[in-house]
């Protein structure tokens, strides 16, 4: 548990910037409004005002300065933080209570989660895997924008070669080691 002195008073920016890179580090990729939720649930404050907000703000941009997390360049995960030195090759399912919907997800872990589907069931039907995914993440409905979104990350790890389509399957792609 953290001070709420730690998100009140500007002078303990530097020390927020601390704790959001270990959020960060434990929970990343992560979502800017997910990671507020973390320091406010850690600081016990109930509502951001516009003063926690600009001391928020500001220890992101000391954490991005310090090299310590980066915001995604991808357009699809621009609003997510990750830790720089960490190779994400997992996805999170749900716990502590903790419940995302898709689209405070990152692609990274959408696509680690198809190919974990395609390797476990042999394969995986590309007109069915909005409702494979759902179970992995709990999530109980997905919006049509973020059904057109992992079709997108689908289609793009199918261009990339990471995938292949044969028919309605997606199938892992098979590298040749010689």
């Amino acid at each position: 548990r953290c001070s709420r002195k730690m998100v009140m008073e500007s002078n303990k920016v530097y020390e927020l910037a601390g704790i959001i890179s270990l959020i960060v580090g434990d929970e990343g990729p992560i979502v800017n409004d997910m990671l507020l939720d973390r320091i406010r649930e850690l600081t016990k404050v109930g509502r951001v005002g516009s003063n926690i907000q600009n001391n928020f703000d500001r220890a992101i941009k000391i954490a991005i300065s310090n090299k310590e997390i980066e915001k995604s360049k991808s357009k699809e995960d621009k609003c997510f933080l990750f830790n720089p030195n960490k190779k994400y090759t997992n996805f999170r399912t749900p716990g502590d209570g903790v419940e995302r919907q898709l689209n405070q997800i990152s692609s990274i872990e959408i696509k680690n989660a198809i190919k974990y589907l395609i390797k476990n069931q042999f394969g995986l039907a590309y007109d069915n895997m909005i409702q494979s995914l759902k179970p992995l993440f709990g999530i109980n409905r997905v919006d049509p924008e973020e059904s057109d979104r992992v079709k997108d990350l689908v289609d793009e790890m199918i261009e990339k070669g990471t995938v292949t389509k044969q028919g309605p399957l997606l199938n892992l792609a098979v590298i040749d080691i010689k």
